[in-house]
């Protein structure tokens, strides 16, 4: 069980926190970072460059300083290494993804008392146009500055051809190209996640070494065969568990013989507490963003790949949440 608040301190900490991101979310909206950046800027001049209040924006930077990613100088305020690096509208690593996703967000979360009492998810008509394109570049902000083995520790030895299921922006399928050669993975998802991935993936990579391939997991679409290697990273989550289950199946039927599946998800079950909080609070995600979706338990995950003729069950920990892994029988 996850460790709760101690005492009524910690619980006003765990209140006050939604406040900190609020400001470092419409810090990025407002681009504050990038006047500041290297800086140093007075308010009048972040103001003017934004076009905002020159007050409000002053008590923003103020709070920017307390939250440690600016710093305050004789001549205005400067951004600080990881907002320099991360936050300013041309900074090297930008994660703009994530925070607009988290913006996104923001409002949904707001309605989840409503969610709870009907029990159905927000619809997503009316949202803007680039939520989705957000919600996969916060995917490959979430990762793309990971080491191979952080997003997939088993030995990869004699895998030629990979099957990405779900693969988003495709970062774990150029992570598998950089560091294998020989290595062909085809990415599976849907066209408007695939739009996205073309437009991050290496062009020289994109359709010789990281084929695209359109197709519902959920149902009968073709996803190719004799793979050694099929991932479901951070895929099944998303759908109720009788259509999680059937994905497995999909999978591991595209598996050649001695072939092995991976399944990389956030555990209800973690026996590491800060990671099965992680899963019980991104199960809330779920049940306000999809019809039916929420985190599971090992055992339902490792019954599913039994079911599917799936041998030699493994559970290895991954950068977050973990990874299950199965052989196909030769």
């Amino acid at each position: 069980m996850s460790p709760g608040p101690a005492d009524r301190d910690a619980l006003r900490e765990l209140l006050r926190q939604p406040y900190a991101a609020r400001i470092l979310l419409s810090a990025v909206e407002l681009d504050l970072f990038s006047p500041c950046t290297p800086g140093p800027s007075t308010a009048d001049q972040v103001a003017a460059a934004c076009e905002l209040d020159p007050r409000a924006t002053g008590v923003m930077l103020e709070a920017l300083v307390g939250l440690g990613l600016m710093v305050r100088t004789g001549q205005g305020f400067a951004a600080g290494p990881l907002a320099s690096r991360h936050l300013a509208g041309h900074s090297p690593e930008p994660m703009h993804g994530m925070v607009f996703h988290y913006l996104h967000q923001w409002g949904r979360w707001s309605q989840l008392s409503d969610v709870v009492r009907s029990g159905r998810c927000l619809p997503r008509d009316g949202q803007p146009r680039r939520m989705h394109r957000d919600f996969v570049r916060a995917m490959d902000d979430n990762k793309a500055h990971l080491a191979l083995a952080a997003m997939l520790p088993i030995p990869l030895d004699g895998v030629r051809r990979v099957v990405d299921l779900g693969g988003g922006p495709g970062t774990l399928a150029v992570a598998l190209t950089r560091a294998l050669p020989e290595v062909e993975v085809t990415l599976v998802d849907r066209p408007p996640t695939l739009a996205v991935a073309a437009s991050r993936v290496p062009p020289e990579l994109w359709g010789s070494r990281v084929i695209p391939l359109a197709a519902d997991l959920c149902g009968d679409d073709p996803l190719g065969q004799g793979y050694d290697l099929a991932v479901l990273s951070a895929v099944l989550h998303a759908h109720p568990p009788q259509a999680a289950a059937w994905m497995v199946g999909q999978a591991v039927r595209s598996l050649a013989p001695g072939g092995r599946l991976v399944i990389r998800e956030l555990l209800l079950d973690d026996t590491d507490p800060e990671r099965a909080m992680d899963a019980a609070v991104f199960s809330v995600s779920l049940l306000i963003n999809t019809e039916g979706g929420r985190s599971f338990r090992q055992d339902e995950i490792q019954a599913w790949m039994r079911a599917a003729g799936l041998e030699a069950l493994e559970v290895l920990p991954v950068e977050r949440g973990v990874a299950l892994v199965g052989r196909r029988p030769l």
